[in-house]
């Protein structure tokens, strides 16, 4: 396994037609302005396999394009904002320790989600089907340590969850116009679901109780979440 260690990058764009990482430990490096696979074609997606991530800081936007992910471990990052994964196939990735603030898309680049061009939405729906049929689970976030945690595109059956902290909303309870008369007005997530159901691609959240914030505050927020749980707007599965 390459190891790289205490590097610096700045402005690099991995965006050649299916380029591969492989078998390397990434360790103690800074990112900036970095975008990893700039593609839109499924069929020449960048292969990231057999890598280990750790004690990296990401600063300004570092961006994922689409990838396939394969047996990648992220732990301890730092994000000065949000890192965006756009439209990754994965299987076997663990976010473990403080991973900052992380964003899944299931769109494959930002003017696709804006302007949603059919074909090549469809073209990433097909291959999206393909490849997560035979994955026996997609990405472990069991002992993700998140300041956010925004997951959209992953088959929810695939993630590994911690059934205490990371729960669901559906999009059903949050349409009825009543879904939050039992809670208490200052729940935290009330404000985050309705605006993230005012985008009407979504028809389900996993909720993830921000374990990286300060103490106080992230219980504050886990019990809040718990709320929803008792008043059973959310779910397990």
């Amino acid at each position: 396994m390459q190891v790289v260690r205490k590097r610096k990058f700045f402005g690099e764009r991995g965006s050649g037609t299916g380029r591969s990482f492989s078998d390397l430990l990434v360790d103690d490096c800074v990112f900036h302005w970095c975008v990893l696979s700039q593609t839109v074609e499924p069929d020449k997606l960048a292969q990231v396999r057999n890598v280990q991530v750790c004690n990296c800081r990401l600063l300004h936007p570092v961006a994922i394009g689409p990838s396939v992910i394969r047996n990648v471990t992220v732990e301890n990052i730092e994000t000065q904002t949000e890192l965006v994964c756009w439209h990754p196939l994965l299987q076997h990735v663990t976010l473990r320790g403080r991973i900052g603030r992380i964003k899944i898309e299931t769109y494959p680049c930002v003017e696709a989600r804006y302007f949603k061009p059919e074909p090549l939405l469809r073209a990433f729906e097909k291959a999206n089907a393909q490849y997560y049929s035979e994955v026996d689970w997609a990405l472990d976030i069991r002992e993700a340590h998140a300041e956010m945690l925004d997951i959209q595109g992953v088959p929810w059956h695939l993630i590994r969850r911690d059934r205490e902290t990371q729960l669901f909303i559906d999009r059903r309870v949050a349409d009825d116009p009543h879904w939050c008369e039992h809670i208490r007005a200052d729940n935290h997530w009330i404000d985050y679901v309705e605006e993230r159901f005012m985008n009407p691609d979504i028809d389900k959240l996993l909720l993830v109780a921000p374990k990286a914030l300060p103490q106080a505050e992230y219980e504050r927020i886990l019990s809040d979440l718990h709320e929803l749980r008792q008043a059973g707007k959310t779910t397990a599965e």
